[in-house]
């Protein structure tokens, strides 16, 4: 037999034998194609370079874990897996792969998950690495009501933490899921100045005292920062490859805060010329808008929508120029018809926002006056009165409502607005109490 047939034979052998498996470990993985099209330019060279690294060496584990690693950290999550697996089947021993892979699928679908955390379990002896596996299995079985196969990580995770906070954590989830109210009392009261679920802890043991203990914890947790990620080795080495977008704009912050506009501006003009990406756009749309640069700030503002649809600040941002630059129409002898189009397009954009993200008070003002604009007025008191209710402390708000009111001749509801709005307004800000004397004087006329 020569070797051309020998070599056909173990093929047709490695098939039959490792049903499928054997060929396919013959064939060259291919690299996933990226869109990269509107992406940050750190970004996408960041995606470049770890796709390039696939390609020299396709069969390298490792190189297909890093490739995963830098998609999953910058917001290539649908992508990630796959690469994941590539670097599971490549590089069988390591626990990151399928763990990584695990905490990219568990909240679209956890039964999947389970068995790839169980399966870096068991090829880690790394007792960090162990524990933050038990934990995550453990919170996502109980989440699933698993309750026995929980209660099995639970027990290892604090054998190898015996007073850890996330032991405690997960055993006053347990007793919640069991309705044992006082073990989950005593398991959370150890938590509620832990940085990693101090406000979790604060929120749910309100749940399980009464009265002003309650309250008491409900503020707190209210004031609290969001919760700090739990400690995870296989999540660290995953974050290291996030690209900071922003980083590319501390020239503009610096000269910005050494009150060198025009050059921060410039700046920011000429990284938009390089680099269209929506951070680099919102922040000069965003910039020139603070400065009433208006028709410029629309243009890069849009810029921003185009390149990130979701980007909620970019619409926000675009509705209220629309509505300046409407008000300022409305002033010149042949701008009416002009003003209500601008007023018209800042309600799209604000409906947008909203869209996204309801509780927007800045969005609910700008859609409420331009309305009142357009003469919708019960539409308009409407969206500022929602306004308020977002942002109550807020003068611009309660300005808004409170003039939109007194025009609408509700005088009395107006004018208590306006007197929040001089309460909360800075000594600084003359708005507030001009509208209040002059709608106090039509009162008295």
């Amino acid at each position: 037999m020569n070797i051309r047939k020998l070599i056909a034979v173990l093929i047709l052998v490695a098939v039959v034998a490792g049903g499928g498996f054997g060929l396919r470990w013959f064939l060259t993985p291919t690299p996933p194609v990226i869109s990269l099209e509107g992406v940050d330019k750190g970004i996408g060279d960041a995606v470049r370079e770890a796709l390039a690294e696939v390609r020299a060496a396709p069969r390298s584990g490792s190189a297909w874990g890093k490739l995963g690693m830098v998609l999953a950290a910058n917001g290539f999550e649908a992508e990630a897996p796959p690469c994941y697996a590539q670097a599971e089947r490549l590089d069988p021993a390591n626990p990151a792969w399928p763990y990584l892979r695990g905490v990219q699928i568990a909240d679209s679908d956890p039964n999947q998950s389970f068995p790839l955390f169980e399966k870096a379990l068991a090829l880690t002896s790394e007792p960090v690495e162990q524990a933050a596996i038990h934990f995550r299995l453990a919170v996502l079985l109980i989440e699933a009501g698993q309750l026995a196969d929980a209660d099995r990580h639970a027990v290892a995770l604090r054998k190898i933490e015996p007073e850890g906070a996330r032991a405690h954590f997960v055993i006053s989830l347990m007793a919640l899921a069991r309705d044992d109210r006082d073990a989950a009392r005593q398991h959370l009261a150890r938590l509620v100045e832990v940085p990693f679920i101090q406000k979790r802890a604060c929120t749910l043991l309100a749940g399980l005292v009464d009265g002003k203990k309650a309250q008491k914890l409900l503020d707190r947790a209210a004031r609290l920062p969001t919760d700090l990620a739990w400690p995870d080795p296989f999540e660290q080495r995953m974050r290291s490859h996030y690209v900071d977008r922003m980083s590319r704009l501390a020239p503009f912050l610096a000269l910005e805060g050494q009150g060198r506009d025009r050059e921060a501006i410039e700046f920011l003009r000429q990284l938009a010329r390089e680099s269209p990406d929506a951070e680099t756009c919102f922040t000069l749309g965003f910039a020139l808008y603070k400065r009433n640069q208006l028709d410029e700030a629309e243009k890069y503002l849009r810029a921003a929508i185009d390149a990130e649809p979701t980007l909620v600040s970019a619409h926000v941002f675009l509705g209220s120029s629309l509505l300046l630059r409407g008000e300022k129409k409305l002033k010149e002898a042949d701008g009416k018809e002009a003003a209500l189009e601008l007023f018209r397009q800042a309600i799209v954009a604000e409906d947008k926002a909203l869209a996204l993200k309801n509780q927007l008070a800045l969005a609910h003002e700008t859609r409420g006056l331009a309305l009142k604009h357009l003469g919708r007025r019960d539409e308009a008191l409407k969206a500022l009165r929602q306004a308020v209710l977002i942002q109550p402390d807020s003068p611009d708000m309660q300005l808004s409502l409170g003039e939109a009111l007194a025009e609408a001749d509700q005088l009395k509801e107006g004018l208590q607005h306006l007197e929040y709005a001089v309460q909360f307004a800075r000594p600084t800000d003359p708005r507030p109490r001009e509208a209040l004397r002059k709608w106090q004087a039509k009162i008295k006329k």
